[in-house]
């Protein structure tokens, strides 16, 4: 059955699913963390939500343009959250990488 990875905790990983639980990362093998990335305003962002003209995107540093748009960004782990017009979303693809580690 196919699950969502939502987040990792030590070693072990929150999947959903039919239920929502804790799995210890080496039953989740073989799995893949695909996530949407691009740039925007030449920053390399991950895409969140696409919302009709607008896109919310989470950055991994601070830029300035975060302001002009009302994005918050949070010191404590260095990631910007902002919705930004579509127009300056580039190059969107997916990135898919085996999660935690590829087996050898």
């Amino acid at each position: 059955m196919p699950v969502a990875l939502h987040r990792s905790q030590g070693d072990a990983s929150l999947i959903a699913g039919t239920t929502d639980r804790w799995v210890p990362a080496e039953r989740l093998q073989p799995i893949q963390r695909i996530r949407t990335v691009g740039r925007a305003f030449g920053c390399p962002v991950q895409v969140l939500e696409f919302k009709g003209d607008e896109v919310e995107v989470q950055l991994f540093d601070y830029q300035p343009w975060i302001e002009e748009y009302h994005g918050s960004y949070d010191r404590s782990d260095g990631k910007a959250l902002v919705t930004i017009p579509r127009s300056a979303l580039s190059d969107v693809h997916e990135d898919v990488r085996d999660y935690p580690h590829p087996r050898a």
